[in-house]
């Protein structure tokens, strides 16, 4: 993904790099919170496993509705 989104302008690869790479690390340190607080309330890896599911299931969908995923596809067929 991160090479997706450093194509769509190559003048600022290194400015989409950083603001690719802060905001995961970000998202990993709410999302092992969150694990943590679900599996403390819920004695167990269940509602981890529904909740893990949920936000892939989510960042897809903002990836579809971006269309960065259909500028890719039409990249590469007109080549």
């Amino acid at each position: 993904m991160v090479g997706l989104l450093n194509s769509l302008n190559p003048t600022i690869r290194g400015t989409i790099s950083s603001l690719a790479t802060s905001t995961m690390n970000a998202a990993t340190t709410f999302g092992a919170w969150m694990a943590g607080m679900l599996y403390a309330m819920f004695n167990g890896y269940s509602a981890v496993g529904i909740f893990t599911g949920i936000c892939l299931a989510c960042s897809l969908l903002v990836f579809i509705s971006s269309g960065v995923l259909s500028t890719q596809a039409e990249k590469a067929e007109s080549r």
